[in-house]
């Protein structure tokens, strides 16, 4: 991710963050089912940055 943003002229510092894909365990192709069950309407996913809060959104 470094590297393609560089590509790009984009100058990184020091705290920024980057982020891509899906959420952990949401991929149909990553995920199994044997451990973790799919996510579905009614599901919640959170995230939290210390010091900031939490965002947290509900799946319709």
């Amino acid at each position: 991710m470094i590297a393609r943003a560089s590509e790009n002229n984009v100058n990184l510092m020091p705290g920024d963050i980057l982020g891509s894909g899906t959420l952990g365990w949401g991929s149909r192709i990553e995920n199994n089912f044997s451990v973790h069950k799919p996510i579905e309407p009614g599901d919640f996913v959170e995230l939290e940055i210390k010091g900031i809060g939490i965002l947290r959104n509900t799946l319709i």
